[in-house]
């Protein structure tokens, strides 16, 4: 009798299958988020394995790399499955993210919730990939007061600042008409010598270290010999 009960609570207890659940929840979970999100991402559409999209990272605008007009063949970003989780990565640009950073990048608030409801189940933390609650929310309140805060990095509050110091500088220079702001001195870029100039180069650099370890090492008295 107590033999059939041990048997009976260890084929209950199988961690196989717990991880199985586990990594089931999660696959259900960002297919969930993935398809809440899907109307935001542009050409977003299924194929046999993956899901395309165009690449919120390098492909902006309504044309790519080439200037070509956009279209769904020419998007390069994928979500793709791998070991129960998605991930995402593009063959444009390289980069790759799991579908929880995807979130945190683009979708902030999308974020927060997907995490809430993966902490809720126990599933965030350390030795899963995700970032619990607490840092979650660290994390976009630090991207929100942070230099980035806006999709394009920060680059709309330094136009205003820009733009604030161009009217500050229209004031004075209606005040003062004769002064003027200087100019910026114009960069010009060299071109990349090749590898015999390079060679060149370094043989005369050599030349001269050398020349100089031999003045170095004269002897003084040599002179008035």
């Amino acid at each position: 009798m107590h033999l059939r009960i041990y048997t009976l609570e260890i084929s209950c207890y199988n961690p196989q299958r717990k991880k199985a659940d586990i990594a089931m929840t999660i696959s259900t979970l960002e297919e969930k988020y993935l398809n809440h999100i899907s109307s935001l991402l542009p050409f977003f559409g299924k194929q046999l394995n993956a899901y395309r999209l165009q690449c919120p990272y390098c492909q902006l605008g309504n044309k790519d790399h080439k200037g070509r007009p956009m279209t769904a063949s020419r998007c390069k970003g994928f979500f793709y499955s791998n070991g129960n989780a998605l991930n995402y990565k593009c063959h444009r640009c390289g980069v790759g993210k799991q579908f929880h950073t995807f979130l945190e990048d683009h979708f902030p608030s999308t974020f927060l919730e997907y995490v809430a409801e993966r902490d809720a189940l126990g599933l965030t933390g350390k030795g899963t990939n995700a970032p619990s609650l607490c840092n979650a929310a660290l994390r976009v309140a630090g991207r929100v007061t942070g230099p980035s805060a806006d999709p394009n990095g920060g680059m709309e509050n330094e136009k205003q600042k820009t733009a604030g110091r161009g009217d500050a500088h229209a004031g004075e220079s209606n005040q003062n008409p004769q002064v003027s702001a200087p100019s910026q001195p114009l960069i010009t870029k060299l071109p990349r010598l090749t590898p015999q100039q390079q060679a060149g180069c370094s043989a005369r650099l050599a030349h001269k270290v050398k020349q100089a370890q031999q003045r170095k090492h004269i002897d003084p008295a040599a002179h008035y010999l």
